[in-house]
């Protein structure tokens, strides 16, 4: 089994991450995986931050998830 390449973007909300993972997919037929959809249609929540008013994502729960 080939195991299949992973590409991560990073940056500052309304940059384009969005936009550009799901151009990236269409060219080259990889899987774009929007985390914060995933994590919250699955609640894959470790709390909540009160300082950034956010929750917490568990990494855990969403990497076994994407594996």
């Amino acid at each position: 089994m080939t195991k299949r390449p992973n590409i991560l973007l990073t940056g500052t909300p309304g940059v384009g991450k969005t936009t550009l993972g799901k151009e990236l997919a269409a060219r080259t037929g990889l899987t774009f995986v929007n985390i914060g959809e995933l994590a919250h249609e699955g609640q894959y929540y470790d709390g909540y931050d009160e300082e950034y008013q956010c929750p917490i994502l568990d990494e855990d729960r969403v990497s076994s998830v994407l594996l």
